[in-house]
């Protein structure tokens, strides 16, 4: 399995196991399934609107050892200099998504299925690689290439406050 080197020193897979919408009680049979298949790095991300209080909960997570790597998610390129230029545990990670519409290369992926043999095939990618002409092939295809958030947009943001209980 290829690895990609993270801030901290931590090699990171470059294929991963996503358990977005996963019910809770589907979870560790899922988790179990996916080690099963070979995936080594899950992401077990619970709520990704959550924007108070999670990066103390994950920095005590990092610091006690239960995880090896902390990040964010979906966060533009000037909100993650931001963030990390005012944290004292750097994110490791910045999750975006990515579609031929949204194009980021060399990047991590994390596919999602509560199939194991989904799980399985999911996970056999690496008997193939696109050649450089498929690659030129498909970047004008790009739309955008900083995350699929628009942090400006007035619908996200009352959207996202209005997953918290704010009075």
């Amino acid at each position: 399995m290829q690895t990609i080197q993270l801030n901290n020193g931590v090699e990171m897979p470059v294929l991963g196991y996503g358990v977005f919408q996963v019910p809770p009680e589907e979870a560790e049979r899922c988790v179990s399934d996916a080690f099963k298949a070979g995936y080594r790095m899950i992401d077990t991300a619970q709520a990704y609107g959550d924007m108070f209080g999670s990066w103390r909960a994950m920095k005590k997570a990092y610091r006690s050892g239960k995880v090896r790597a902390i990040g964010v998610s979906n966060f533009q390129a000037c909100r993650f200099y931001d963030f990390a230029s005012s944290v004292d545990i750097k994110p490791a990670v910045n999750q975006l998504q990515c579609c031929v519409l949204s194009q980021q290369r060399g990047i991590v992926a994390i596919p999602k299925s509560m199939h194991k043999e989904r799980m399985a095939t999911n996970f056999d990618i690496f008997d193939f690689s696109l050649t450089e002409a498929d690659m030129k092939a498909i970047e004008p295809l790009n739309q955008k290439d900083t995350g699929f958030r628009d942090f400006a947009d007035p619908n996200y943001l009352r959207r996202i406050l209005g997953m918290f209980d704010l009075k």
